[in-house]
């Protein structure tokens, strides 16, 4: 009977021994998924750094772009002399959404357009209130604003047009001058 007790102590022994085994296995696994996660958090941490100075990076450089559009656009819509068109500029509008866990920063770019009645007073329109014709030369100047605030003509020193025939050989002219 002593030695079936024994046995039997022993058996115990052996199945506490192995469970012990199991739970240390799964104590390491765990530590190491611990760990595995905190290096995650902390690349983590550090990617959200880099995003948001690049994200900074790219509000910066949107806002000298629209600076320097805006300079351009006011240079061609002189040098064309369009009596009904004041002025024409773009807004840098940023905006921050929540996209899951993190934030999304954006920005977009909104056209202006002040026109002039014949009685001087001055009013800001909207793209699709425009007719065809100021349209397509709204359409022009921004694609010409575009071209000299990009340096396009250090690529393509050409730029061709069709259908530019709202636009007088004079205002032509006084923009390629």
């Amino acid at each position: 009977a002593c030695n079936e007790q024994l046995g039997e102590k022993k058996s115990e022994i052996n199945n506490v021994e192995a469970e012990l085994e199991t739970l240390e296995s799964e104590c390491d696994e765990l530590r190491s998924r611990i760990d595995r996660k905190e290096r995650i958090e902390t690349e983590l941490e550090q990617v959200e750094r880099e995003l948001d100075d690049l994200l900074g990076i790219v509000s910066e450089k949107e806002h000298a772009l629209t600076e320097r559009f805006n300079d351009h656009m006011e240079l061609v819509v002189d040098r064309l002399g369009f009596s009904n068109v004041e002025r024409v500029w773009i807004e840098h509008i940023e905006s921050t959404a929540r996209n899951g866990t993190s934030l999304d920063k954006t920005g977009r770019f909104e056209l202006h357009i002040v026109r002039k009645r014949e009685s001087g007073a001055t009013y800001e329109c909207k793209l699709q209130h425009l007719s065809e014709s100021e349209r397509t030369v709204i359409g022009l100047i921004l694609a010409l604003t575009g071209y000299l605030v990009h340096d396009v003509a250090d690529v393509c020193p050409v730029v061709v047009l069709d259908s530019i025939e709202m636009i007088d050989a004079e205002r032509v002219t006084a923009f390629l001058s």
